[in-house]
């Protein structure tokens, strides 16, 4: 008799178990598409208002939420009430049972309470993704935390024109030098040329040692003008060694200000290995500023966050990429900055474990029935935040100084017109001035030559009238003598 009651039990609980694990898949799963992410914008129940026949459907659903933003807010929470109960079981009755200040906090009240007093959804935890129970909990990953943005101050057009100058006068020891050498070079020429090549070198010593050090200066450069030249065998020689160190020499100053340029246009992305900012209570942030060689400072708030890298405190800020599309994004828009003032690296996770923020059930039945569709979104769940918030779009920003969008070529565009602007002008009203001065030099010229040629007119007649009074008074006086002698 015991033998068939237990048979008869026995053939009931495997019907039951076998009808179970029919149904225990949700039957609303769709191929995930972009489109759809758009439906997570209504708060509204969108779906079936059939209820679903399966276990789980049958009862209300109890939620607690974890106050850990933006998982326990935004795009996390509309999944957990509208696309998975929604689609899963229709428009059932769901509420928000309790919340959470930290995950501390919930498992606090672990403490307190029987396995059947918890809620049977709790969300988000944070987890091991090799872990399947937490504290008598069904743990499911729903978002993957394999990597995190380094987020730094990026400097100004105006920081980077001060850097520039200030590196490029860093270099005047090496001009110095590079002034000095060619000065040596120049007095060697000087005494080997002067003798025989006065014309290049003269011979007095200030002329000729400045002769030198502008050959020795315009040959360093590889520019060679041409307009000194050594004339003898060895000033030639010399000039091949001399040449030959001064392309070597002004190569080390050229680098020297490339280098320059370049860590201005360029500068060197902030690592880990400095005083990092978080938020309290991240723990995948805190592990990966750890193991990159930072130290950890954690603030309360995402403006907090954004308000101390702003004034310095700290060298960078690591948050997750949720985080930084909604929180720090919001932040920033709060404090009147944009996403172009920020330098931002996305940096990888090192660690053998892959950790996440999840979904904990209370029984295994919900977890069993709810584990393909967040196997199936979980896999998605950045795509839609990232399209939801509008944060994606890379910073393609072109980091030269003078780039037409920079903040420094208009106004040095300005400037070095205003300059030329008034060379021109200058020039210009110079040579009006001197065209006047010329006009009118050369009208007194023509006015006095047109006087004197007038006087000489004048004086010509007379200067005639005189010779001819002169000869008439001399012929008749040859006359009277001649009268007189044949008289």
């Amino acid at each position: 008799m015991m033998v068939l009651v237990t048979l008869l039990f026995s053939s009931i609980l495997t019907l039951v178990t076998s009808q179970l694990h029919n149904k225990k898949i949700c039957e609303h799963l769709e191929v995930f598409s972009v489109d759809r992410c758009h439906y997570l914008l209504d708060e509204k129940c969108s779906g079936k208002p059939i209820k679903n026949e399966s276990i789980p459907c049958r009862f209300n659903f109890d939620i607690a939420k974890i106050n850990n933003k933006p998982f326990s807010t935004t795009y996390f929470l509309d999944l957990i009430q509208h696309r998975l109960i929604d689609e899963c079981c229709g428009c059932v009755d769901q509420k928000i049972a309790h919340e959470y200040d930290n995950t501390s906090d919930f498992l606090h009240s672990l403490e307190n309470r029987t396995h059947e007093q918890v809620e049977r959804i709790i969300f988000p935890f944070y987890g091991d993704t090799t872990r399947k129970v937490y504290h008598g909990l069904h743990f499911l990953p729903l978002y993957y935390l394999e990597e995190a943005v380094l987020i730094s101050v990026h400097a100004s057009d105006s920081e980077k024109m001060e850097q520039l100058v200030f590196l490029v006068l860093s270099l005047w020891p090496l001009f110095l030098v590079c002034i000095m050498l060619a000065c040596t070079a120049g007095f060697i020429m000087w005494l080997m040329e002067t003798w025989g090549n006065r014309i290049d070198f003269r011979r007095p010593f200030l002329q000729g040692f400045f002769d030198g050090f502008w050959w020795g200066f315009v040959s360093m450069t590889t520019v060679g003008y041409g307009d000194k030249v050594p004339r003898s065998i060895q000033g030639r020689l010399f000039s091949v060694i001399w040449i030959t160190m001064g392309i070597t020499i002004c190569s080390l100053l050229t680098a020297a200000m490339t280098d320059s340029i370049k860590a201005v246009e360029e500068p060197a992305t902030v690592s880990l290995a400095h005083e990092i900012g978080i938020l309290k209570g991240r723990i995948f942030e805190t592990k990966l500023v750890i193991h990159g060689g930072g130290l950890v400072k954690e603030f309360d708030t995402p403006e907090t966050l954004v308000d101390e890298l702003w004034a310095g405190s700290v060298k960078g800020v690591v948050m997750d990429l949720p985080s930084k599309y909604v929180l720090f994004i919001d932040a920033i828009k709060k404090k009147g900055f944009s996403l172009d003032n920020f330098d931002i690296k996305v940096i990888r996770s090192i660690t053998k474990n892959v950790y996440a923020y999840g979904v904990l059930f209370r029984d295994q039945i919900d977890m069993e029935f709810f584990e393909e569709i967040i196997h199936n979104h979980a896999t998605t769940g950045d795509l839609c935040l990232a399209i939801r918030y509008d944060s994606t779009k890379k910073i393609t920003r072109n980091t030269s100084i003078f780039h037409v969008d920079s903040g420094v070529f208009w106004p040095t565009f300005a400037s070095v017109w205003s300059v030329i602007s008034v060379f021109m002008l200058f020039g210009l009203l110079y040579e009006w001035r001197r065209r006047r001065y010329l006009k009118k030099k050369g009208a007194e010229k023509t006015g006095m030559n047109h006087d004197m040629k007038e006087e000489k007119q004048i004086q010509l007649p007379a200067q005639q009238q005189n010779k001819k009074q002169m000869r008439f008074a001399y012929d008749n006086s040859n006359d009277f003598v001649i009268d007189n002698v044949t008289s």
